[in-house]
């Protein structure tokens, strides 16, 4: 071991090396005893000026990780390169003492309380972290000016464990008072906006409210930030303007579609459908989605949902309503009541409550198997899930993504059909628990100035003892699988693959290439699949008056081969305002 005056001596030696070669370049190697490979360092200079730094910077390091009675061993020189070796010593870890000043009524951030429990190694920059954790929990409690400062400090060099005590010092506590849009078209309640973005005239400033302010902007899909909220604090108050973008709230979409009649060969089949998209209903940023389609003559199918935001507390309450006729044959109806509860990161948790109800639309014989196949249900079930949306625009994505989970569990009834034999009911369970799981997550990404890669995957898989054919899942049409009618897959599981390339035409028209990929299961009893495929081409044309839109595409399937007789065209018109 070498005494203090050994290794003053070495490290003259060094610096006397460096004076020597001052004129040279030399390259200093920096190593541990006990060997480490990630403390091992190469750093070069020119002369002496900056040899004795070096020392110190290596020591620095060594001391922000906690090696705090790190010195030199040895230095040695050959060639114009400089090799020293440092003992490491033990490493020291950190405990938390006490926080003096702290409200009894705060609650500390986890990993605080972990380290007010139990030591851990020492890092000079996850120390910084956790002080500055402590000071963004005071901000968020009112107290924006908040500092916090090591008051004293316990060393055991026994334990080798340091044990600082804090001291946190709150100064003045801050109220939000006014807030203002920049510019603001009057086309939004302002108290509805105050209780949205939590900012209430009167409540404690709180740093994460203005944090979390363009995230919740940009899920209202009409209004969003272009430029950092301003925050002007006067007196004991907090006055906010926010510099922001209004975009377009309404859309209304129409599609026309031009299929072969299967029916009748050699005629056109003209079908449909409409849709409208409400964002900003009563300026409360209420929304209300309508759809309606009827791509057969005699199959409908209407989606209506409704959200209002924030009728409880921060809680969101949708509302949602879906009928679908099949021909004659069956109409499923599903109705459902969802809470969903806003998060940091502008995701969404959601859980409700729904009634599933299928009624047949003709009067079984049980001559036929579809007399078998379909029952009338009652499906009574919870739900629970997951959405997020970070797309930069919600009409005209060109960059982010967006995802949405739901499962669903509960219990299904079968109904006895006075038309069908009892023996037949003997043989099921008229009461049995059945579950549902789908999912669907798509993304834009820019390719370069004007092209953008879209590509999307959506799953459902529905199980149950007896999963009937009229609650099997539906697949096929514009908003799905392309290049097919709608709604023309029965199928209890599938899962579907769509990407698109888009050629961008300012300023908002683009041109398309597409192609769909789907496995469906045959059935609910076995794991047999099969394959759908459908490619196309479109072109979006926006103008003054609307958008306009215009779509070719081809499907292959088991049910239905390859053909360009049995392509189809959708024409539709999309206006936004």
């Amino acid at each position: 071991m070498l005494s203090t005056l050994q290794r003053y001596g070495l490290l003259c030696v060094c610096v006397l090396w460096s004076l020597w070669g001052q004129a040279q370049h030399q390259s200093w190697h920096f190593a541990t005893q006990p060997a480490k490979v990630q403390w091992q360092r190469t750093m070069s200079i020119e002369g002496a000026a900056s040899s004795d730094s070096l020392h110190l910077l290596y020591l620095k390091e060594l001391h922000a990780h906690g090696y705090w009675d790190a010195r030199l061993d040895s230095c040695r020189q050959a060639e114009g390169e400089v090799w020293c070796v440092y003992l490491l010593g033990e490493r020291w870890r950190l405990r938390l003492g006490n926080i003096e000043g702290l409200p009894a009524t705060w609650s500390l951030p986890a990993s605080l309380r972990r380290l007010q429990r139990k030591a851990v190694p020492f890092e000079w920059t996850w120390w910084q972290r956790q002080q500055r954790l402590i000071v963004e929990m005071a901000e968020d409690y009112g107290y924006p000016f908040a500092e916090v400062q090591v008051e004293r400090a316990v060393f055991d060099t026994l334990k080798k464990i340091w044990q600082p005590a804090l001291r946190l010092q709150t100064h003045a506590l801050i109220t939000f008072d006014s807030l203002t849009l920049s510019p603001d078209k009057r086309s939004i309640n302002e108290a509805f906006l105050r209780k949205y973005l939590a900012i209430v005239r009167g409540t404690p400033f709180r740093r994460c409210a203005v944090e979390q302010i363009d995230r919740r902007l940009q899920a209202l899909g009409f209004l969003r930030l272009k430029g950092s909220p301003e925050v002007r604090f006067s007196g004991l108050q907090a006055d906010l303007r926010l510099p922001v973008e209004w975009g377009n709230s309404s859309q209304i979409q129409g599609f026309l579609g031009f299929l072969p009649n299967e029916q009748n060969k050699g005629e056109l089949l003209i079908t449909g459908e409409l849709s409208l998209r409400l964002l900003n209903l009563f300026r409360r940023a209420s929304r209300l989605q309508l759809y309606y389609n009827k791509m057969r003559p005699v199959a409908e199918q209407l989606q209506a949902d409704y959200l209002h935001r924030r009728l409880w507390g921060a809680f969101d309450v949708g509302l949602s309503l879906s009928l679908m006729r099949e021909d004659t044959l069956f109409i499923n109806v599903n109705r459902s009541l969802t809470l969903m509860y806003p998060l940091a990161d502008g995701s969404y948790v959601k859980g409700g409550v729904g009634l599933h109800t299928s009624r047949l639309g003709f009067s079984p014989t049980g001559t036929k198997a579809e007399d078998f196949r379909y029952q009338e249900t009652d499906y009574f079930y919870y739900l629970l899930g997951w959405q997020q949306s970070r797309l930069n625009d919600r009409w005209f994505p060109t960059q982010g993504w967006q995802a949405d989970v739901a499962v669903e569990l509960g219990n299904k009834t079968i109904a006895r059909n006075p038309f069908l034999p009892e023996a037949y009911y003997d043989t099921l369970r008229l009461r049995a628990l059945q579950w549902h799981v789908q999912w669907s997550v798509e993304g834009y990404y820019p390719l370069s100035r004007r092209q953008v890669l879209h590509f999307k995957q959506q799953t459902a898989l529905k199980q149950a003892p007896l999963l009937l054919r009229n609650e099997w899942e539906r697949l096929g049409g514009l908003r799905s699988l392309r290049g097919f009618n709608e709604n023309f897959f029965f199928t209890p599981a599938y899962t579907l693959w769509s990407i698109e390339w888009q050629y961008l035409l300012p300023p908002k028209s683009y041109l398309l290439l597409l192609a769909d990929y789907a496995l469906l299961a045959e059935d609910s009893n076995t794991k047999r699949f099969y394959s759908a495929a459908g490619l196309g081409a479109g072109i979006q044309l926006f103008t003054r008056a609307g958008n306009f839109r215009l779509l070719y595409a081809i499907g292959t399937a088991p049910q239905q081969p390859f053909a360009f007789n049995r392509a189809k065209i959708h024409f539709g018109y999309v206006s936004v305002f």
